[in-house]
């Protein structure tokens, strides 16, 4: 029964009447030998959704294998209703003979209305990054090779929110699904240059599908944006035949997991987004009632000592929650004897994008350090040049050169910060905002001159001024290579009487030659509020990375790159 995805169906369920009267559904369920057997649900409809584990799924309807095969079948020798004990033993002969799960109770049998094949829903954490991601990283390592791959995932630049595998992913085991999304997020800058195009356009694809499918808010043109990269996969998948990764005898795509994808946009209009259903939100409940209480015994006997350990803490949340709700209660009626309105709690936003730390990382820093430790070599002559634009708007028919060397620093050092942090609003309203940090330090040596901290200059996006909500109009990437402000007590001597404080500035190395009109506006002296937030460049390797690239230089090194579009789902979201 192979289509043209693969080689099942949308389910095509048949119904009868069984001896009680109730209305069955049968469901073929077929294996690589050849057997089949017959599962069942309720006619109508109401369980909203079960979710599990991929295994955990296939396994709910009673199928012990993980392939499914939608041919419509009917057996006479299964009976389901198992009373006496030799019934129950035939019955499990039985079905292990067919490829089932010898449950005669399954959970959901007496449910109302509930017809638990449809219940099951999207999972992007094992049928997504634990799934077909992880088969599609397999596929691409037999392609560009174990070496090389890991030799390009060693040079990729660090980025705040995103792990670096210092040591390539070829020898890693037990990957999580953690390492796996980061995997994901790096893996396309790794095989530009060297994967055939329809393995890159296929890559491409599946990425935007998943992230797609993790949007918090859907409408029709997102949905058809995931059928669109769902058919361009189907479109470009068999190069992975042709390649040799998908050696499989008949080189099909026979994946139960990648042919759930075809149902995505049916079970997001059915039950909404993916994230109602996720386990990625319950796997953290194995550290904090698992791990953490194993961890709290002596590791003999264990299942008491847990089970004692969070009794305890669960006693000690509620005697927390209860002497919370009493000194709450004490305070409102201590206000209402003193007659006084009780104030609101002023909820903390954060109206400002920036923000840095209140005292800065380094104070005192002279010009000549920035130019030989931050790598700020115009930092001089940069901070004239801003100096006087700034002054032009004051002075009439007065226009700062490139280097005006005219206006005198009365100062020698400055005050300099190591980090600026950025809190983006998401663009759904419904998802979380992002909290991202750009870093901009020196290497720091200990005696003999060896490095403990390597350097780190993280790259932004700095609004030019026409930057909207989505696209990359208007925004330039840049390397931020100093932080810093200038002087108060210089302020007026250098701006005016009148003159508003300038704030937080940064020195930055754009990675694009601004127009001759733009030259101003684009100069080496920036505003720290027109940063928008980090970025991750992939440099362009070619058919082999260069071996003397690290994340520490390959920034200076390297002269082209791409822009990491798949860095975070709000970088996904405005630029993609």
């Amino acid at each position: 029964m192979q289509n043209e995805r693969g080689w099942m169906r949308d389910l095509d369920l048949s119904a009868s009447e069984n001896s009680d009267g109730r209305a069955l559904y049968f469901l073929d369920v077929g294996f690589g030998s050849g057997r089949t057997g017959t599962v069942y649900g309720d006619k109508k409809d109401s369980t909203q959704g079960f979710v599990g584990t991929f295994k955990e799924s296939i396994c709910t309807p009673r199928t012990s294998e993980l392939r499914i095969q939608l041919n419509r079948y009917r057996t006479d020798d299964l009976d389901w209703n198992w009373v006496s004990p030799d019934a129950r033993i035939e019955g499990m002969t039985l079905t292990r003979r067919h490829g089932l799960n010898p449950i005669a109770e399954p959970f959901w049998k007496d449910l109302p209305y509930c017809n638990i094949h449809k219940s099951i829903g999207p999972d992007i954490l094992h049928q997504g990054y634990q799934g077909v991601l992880k088969t599609l990283i397999q596929w691409l390592e037999k392609i560009v090779g174990e070496s090389e791959l890991d030799a390009r995932f060693k040079r990729l630049p660090l980025m705040h929110g995103i792990r670096s595998f210092a040591d390539g992913i070829s020898g890693m085991s037990h990957i999580t699904g953690g390492e796996h999304k980061n995997m994901c997020k790096q893996i396309l800058g790794c095989i530009i240059g060297i994967a055939p195009n329809e393995a890159v356009r296929a890559t491409v694809a599946l990425l935007d599908f998943f992230y797609l499918a993790q949007y918090h808010t859907h409408t029709e043109d997102s949905l058809k944006a995931m059928e669109k990269a769902l058919n361009e996969f189907h479109a470009n998948k068999e190069i992975f035949v042709t390649t040799g990764a998908r050696d499989v005898e008949g080189d099909h795509f026979n994946l139960p997991k990648l042919h759930f994808l075809e149902h995505y946009v049916y079970l997001i209009r059915r039950y909404g987004t993916t994230d109602n259903y996720n386990t990625e939100a319950t796997e953290r409940l194995h550290i904090d009632i698992v791990k953490d209480a194993f961890r709290a015994t002596n590791h003999k006997d264990h299942t008491e000592q847990m089970v004692r350990w969070l009794s305890r803490r669960e006693k000690v949340n509620v005697f927390d929650a209860r002497v919370s709700w009493a000194v709450e209660q004490e305070a409102e009626r201590f206000d209402q004897q003193n007659k006084k309105k009780k104030k609101k709690k002023r909820k903390t936003s954060f109206k400002t994008r920036v923000q840095l730390a209140e005292r800065p990382s380094s104070r005192n820093v002279s010009l000549s350090t920035l130019s030989t430790d931050y790598g700020a070599t115009q930092f001089t002559s940069a901070l004239q040049t801003f100096i006087g634009t700034q002054q032009s708007a004051s002075r009439s028919g007065y226009t700062a050169r490139q280097s005006d060397t005219s206006i005198q620093l009365p100062f020698e050092s400055v005050d300099v910060w190591h980090r600026v942090k950025f809190h983006s609003p998401s663009i759904q309203c419904t998802a979380p905002d992002t909290n991202d940090i750009a870093d901009a330090f020196p290497a720091r040596y200990k005696k003999g001159r060896r490095a403990i901290q390597h350097a780190r200059f993280d790259t932004v996006f700095v609004n030019g001024g026409a930057a909207q909500k989505s696209g990359i109009r208007g925004l330039r990437v840049a390397q931020v290579r100093v932080i810093f402000k200038i002087p108060e007590e210089h302020r007026v001597s250098l701006f005016g009487q009148d003159s508003t404080p300038v704030g937080h500035l940064a020195y930055v190395e754009w990675f694009s030659i601004p127009k001759p009109q733009d030259r101003d506006q684009h100069s080496p002296i920036v505003k720290v509020d027109s940063m928008v937030r980090s970025c991750q460049l992939f440099p362009r390797f070619g058919p082999e990375a260069d071996r003397a690239w690290f994340p520490e230089n390959v920034l200076d090194l390297c002269s082209e790159f791409y822009i990491n579009n798949f860095a975070n789902h709000l970088t996904f979201q405005t630029i993609h």
